[in-house]
C-alpha cells in the first residue's frame, strides 16, 4: 500500500513539475519579448486618455444648458468653415463630455491629422499630427516597429495562454489562495507569493488575452500565410454603390443635418456617433453607431448607408445580422482591447483593462526575478525525478543534450534565447525612429498640369521605392490626380485609362478619395508600351465629356 502511495506521488510530482517546466519554457525564454508587448498593451488601452492629459485641444467643457451637435451638424459647420477640408470622418462621443469631437483629415500630401473641434460649437480647438505618445504605445504594441511585427505579438497571445494553462495546472488548488496574503520571509517567498496572487486576480485578462492572441496568430500567419482553412467567412455586406436610378439628376446633396435627422428617425435606438462622408458621387454616407449591444467596438458597429441626394437608407448593416462567428471574432477584439465600454461605461472599462495588462508585465518581470532564486533548486528537482527523459526520450541522445542546454529553463532565465531577445530589443530601438519620421517626399513621376476642359489638373504616379518604375506593365499603378476645388460641383465622375476610351460609356477606372487626395489604382496592361497613353475623362453633372491625356511612360513625356 504504502509502495503504491509513493508511486502515485511520483506521477504526481512528475506532472507537475513537466508543467511548471513549460510554464518556465514559454515564459522565460522571451521575457523581454513578453515584457514589452504587455506592458505596452496595458498603456495602449488608454492611449487616447494619455493624449487627452497632455493636449488641451482634446478637452471639451460640459455645457449642461446645451445639446451637443451631431455628426451631420458638424460635418455642415466644417463645410461652412472650409468645404476643401479633406475629411474621413466625424466622432462624437456621447456620454463622454469631457471629450472634443474628432475629425480625421486627409493631406493632399498623404499625411493625415486629427482637428478637435468644441462639441457644441464645432469651433476648431486646435489641429495635432498623428505622432502622439498614445499613438506611439498603440503602434509600439501593434506591431513592434519590426517587419513581421504583428506576427511576432499574435504569437505572444499563444505564449500567454499556454503560460496560463500550466500556471494553473503546476499550481494545484490554486482557488484556495485568491485571499492569501504574500509571506514576507524572504524576497523568494515574497515575490513567489505576490507572483501568485496578482496571477490569480489576473486570470481573467489573461484568458481574454490568450485567447484572442492565439485567435489571431491562427489568421495570421497560419491563414494569410500557411494556408490554414479560413474559420471565418466575412459575411457583412460592402459598401452599397448607387444605381443610377439613385442618383439625381444635379448635385442637389441634403445637408449633414437632415440626413443625420433621417437615420435617426430610421433607427431610433441606435446611438450614432461617427460620420464618413462618400469617396465618389454614387457613394452614399455612412453613419455607425450602437444601440446597447456588449463587445462591439465603435468601428464594428451598426452601419447605415445613406443616399446623399434622398436622405433614403441604402443599406442597413446590422449587428444583429452577423454570422455567429464573426460576432465571436467581433467579442474577442472587444476584450482584448478594452474598448467596449459605451458612453460614460468606457473610461471604467479602459481603466480596468489597462490594469489588468500591466499586472500581465508584471508577472512576466516578476518570474524572470524568481527565476534566479527558485530555477536551480527546481532544477535538481527535475533531474532527480527525470521525468524529461522519461516523457522526451529524444533528450537521452547526444543531439538532444546539445538541444536541451539551449532551451533548459535554468542557466539562464532565457538560455541561449537570451540572443533572440537582445535582437528584438535592438530591431524595436531601431524601429522606432520610423515613427517620428515626416512624411518622405513621394517618388515617382508627375504628370504636368494641362487642361480639362475649363479646368487645370495634373496627375502623380506614385511608386514604391527609388528602384521601383512608377509604370510597369501589367501591374496596377496607383495614380493621384490634383483637381482644383472649384471643377467638384460640377465634375459628376472622373477616370483613368490607359489608352483612348472607345467610347466614352466605358471611359475607365473611377477616381475615388476625399476632396483633395483623389487617386486611383490604375490598372496598367501588358500590352502597354511605347507610344501608350494615359486619359483622364471627365463627365459633368449636365452632360458633357472633357478628356486629355499624356504620354504613359516617363521617359515618352521627357522626350
Amino acid at each position: 500500500m504504502n509502495a503504491l502511495a509513493s508511486v502515485k506521488r511520483r506521477k504526481k510530482l512528475s506532472v507537475q513539475y513537466l508543467t511548471w517546466y513549460i510554464h518556465s519554457l514559454f515564459g522565460l525564454k522571451l521575457s523581454l519579448l513578453l515584457s514589452v508587448v504587455l506592458i505596452s498593451g496595458g498603456l495602449a488601452v488608454v492611449d487616447r486618455e494619455i493624449d487627452w492629459l497632455i493636449y488641451p485641444e482634446m478637452r471639451a467643457k460640459e455645457q449642461l444648458d446645451q445639446i451637443p451637435l451631431n455628426p451631420g451638424e458638424v460635418a455642415d459647420k466644417l463645410k461652412a468653415y472650409d468645404p476643401s477640408l479633406s475629411v474621413y470622418y466625424i466622432r462624437t462621443f456621447p456620454g463622454q463630455p469631457y471629450m472634443a469631437t474628432l475629425v480625421d483629415i486627409d493631406r493632399p500630401d498623404g499625411s493625415w491629422a486629427l482637428l478637435w473641434l468644441n462639441p457644441y460649437t464645432a469651433e476648431i480647438q486646435g489641429e495635432l499630427d498623428i505622432q502622439s505618445p498614445g499613438h506611439f504605445l498603440s503602434q509600439l504594441h501593434g506591431n513592434l516597429f519590426l517587419p513581421y511585427g504583428r506576427m511576432i505579438v499574435n504569437f505572444t497571445g499563444v505564449l500567454v495562454l499556454v503560460g496560463l494553462i500550466t500556471g494553473l495546472i503546476a499550481f494545484p488548488k490554486f482557488w484556495r489562495y485568491f485571499f492569501r496574503p504574500p509571506r514576507t520571509g524572504n524576497m523568494r517567498v515574497f515575490l513567489g507569493d505576490l507572483h501568485k496572487l496578482v496571477g490569480l486576480w489576473s486570470l481573467w485578462i489573461v484568458l481574454f488575452i490568450g485567447v484572442s492572441g492565439t485567435w489571431w496568430f491562427y489568421q495570421y500567419p497560419l491563414v494569410t500565410d500557411l494556408s490554414a482553412p479560413n474559420l471565418l467567412k466575412n459575411t457583412r455586406p460592402s459598401k452599397p454603390i448607387l444605381t443610377h436610378e439613385q442618383m439625381a439628376e444635379t448635385p442637389d446633396f441634403k445637408s449633414g443635418a437632415e440626413l443625420f435627422r433621417a437615420v435617426q428617425t430610421a433607427y431610433p435606438n441606435i446611438t450614432f456617433t461617427t460620420f464618413s462622408p462618400p469617396e465618389h458621387n454614387s457613394e452614399p454616407y455612412t453613419f455607425r453607431g450602437l444601440a446597447g449591444e456588449w463587445l462591439v467596438t465603435n468601428w464594428a458597429s451598426n452601419k447605415i448607408y445613406v443616399n446623399p441626394y434622398t436622405a433614403e437608407v441604402v443599406l442597413a448593416d446590422k449587428i444583429t445580422d452577423v454570422s455567429g462567428g464573426q460576432r465571436v471574432d467581433m467579442a474577442l477584439s472587444s476584450l482584448h482591447y478594452g474598448n467596449w465600454g459605451y458612453g460614460s461605461a468606457d473610461l471604467p472599462v479602459k481603466i480596468a483593462w489597462s490594469i489588468g495588462g500591466l499586472a500581465m508585465g508584471f508577472l512576466s518581470i516578476s518570474g524572470m526575478l524568481i527565476y534566479y532564486k527558485r530555477a536551480r533548486k527546481a532544477g535538481k528537482k527535475l533531474k532527480k525525478y527525470a521525468f524529461a527523459g522519461k516523457y522526451i526520450p529524444q533528450l537521452n541522445t547526444a543531439e538532444g543534450q546539445r538541444k536541451w542546454r539551449i532551451l533548459r529553463p535554468w542557466g539562464g532565465p532565457m538560455g541561449n534565447l537570451k540572443y533572440l531577445n537582445i535582437a528584438l530589443m535592438v530591431g524595436i530601438v531601431i524601429g522606432i525612429p520610423s515613427f517620428f519620421e515626416a512624411t518622405p517626399p513621394e517618388i515617382g513621376h508627375k504628370y504636368p498640369e494641362q487642361a480639362l476642359g475649363p479646368w487645370k489638373i495634373s496627375a502623380f504616379a506614385s511608386a514604391n521605392d527609388e528602384d521601383t518604375p512608377p509604370i510597369v506593365a501589367g501591374t496596377n499603378a496607383t495614380l493621384k490626380v490634383n483637381i482644383p476645388y472649384e471643377a467638384y460641383k460640377n465634375i459628376k465622375f472622373i477616370y483613368a485609362r490607359v489608352n483612348k476610351p472607345r467610347r466614352l460609356r466605358a471611359p475607365g477606372a473611377l477616381i475615388h478619395g476625399m476632396v483633395g487626395v483623389k487617386h486611383v489604382h490604375l490598372p496598367i496592361p501588358k500590352r502597354a508600351k511605347p507610344g501608350s497613353e494615359l486619359w483622364i475623362t471627365a463627365e459633368t453633372w449636365d452632360g458633357q465629356f472633357y478628356q486629355t491625356h499624356w504620354p504613359l511612360f516617363p521617359d515618352q513625356l521627357e522626350q
